[in-house]
């Protein structure tokens, strides 16, 4: 389902889906998403239309997916390797594995245009560069509670993440690796968490069904 968080009335419900996506983006101008399914596909939808127009198969689960500035290049995430593809044929264009120390024990991943993404490994969170994930990461030492429940900024700068306990969300700044804030939430409130397009505000949501919006400290 697609919202706007504004009049927050829904936009536009996607019907025919056959599974649950486990990740979504939107295209830079917002006329197309891309679901990315555990169940080795991705499939391309006109927002306006409500359809979808392509189903791209791929060999592993999609832990995550984001695209590029431009909107030429999808990028997802699965447990292995981070891979490439052309956004307008579902075309593969590249491939780059994780360091076999690094790769198969990540569970879930999120990722931002800006070429960084988070990985969890249960205990704690990787910060990788998405050209370059063999490069040493930066570890977040923060253990996530289950259901993607952290977020990255669109700009690749601030991670959100929702503690274990779930009774608390830190904002964590990824360029000077500290705490800036956090905010504590009713334990079943944030089994997931977003940060908006421009980094100002926290989405949570949880089990009772309801939306919660969050301001973050000016940067």
């Amino acid at each position: 389902m697609i919202w706007d968080l504004t009049s927050r009335q829904l936009l536009l419900k996607l019907d025919g889906l056959k599974f649950q996506p486990r990740s979504a983006v939107f295209s830079p101008d917002g006329q197309f998403v891309y679901l990315g399914f555990t169940l080795h596909q991705i499939e391309k939808w006109d927002v306006a239309a409500g359809r979808s127009l392509q189903t791209w198969k791929t060999d592993r689960p999609t832990l995550a997916i984001t695209i590029s500035p431009d909107g030429r290049q999808v990028i997802t995430a699965d447990r292995d390797q981070i891979r490439f593809w052309n956004a307008e044929t579902g075309a593969g264009e590249k491939t780059v594995a994780y360091p076999p120390e690094q790769g198969r024990s990540y569970a879930s991943a999120q990722l931002s245009p800006a070429g960084r993404g988070l990985f969890n490994r249960f205990q704690s969170l990787d910060a990788l560069s998405l050209a370059n994930p063999a490069d040493r990461p930066l570890k977040i030492d923060f253990r996530a509670s289950p259901n993607n429940s952290f977020a990255i900024s669109k700009d690749g700068r601030i991670a959100a993440v929702a503690e274990s306990s779930g009774k608390t969300v830190v904002i964590h700044d990824l360029e000077k690796d500290q705490r800036i804030d956090q905010f504590q939430i009713d334990t079943i409130a944030a089994q997931t968490v977003a940060l908006s397009a421009d980094g100002r505000f926290l989405v949570t949501c949880g089990y009772h069904k309801v939306l919660q919006l969050w301001e973050l400290p000016a940067r």
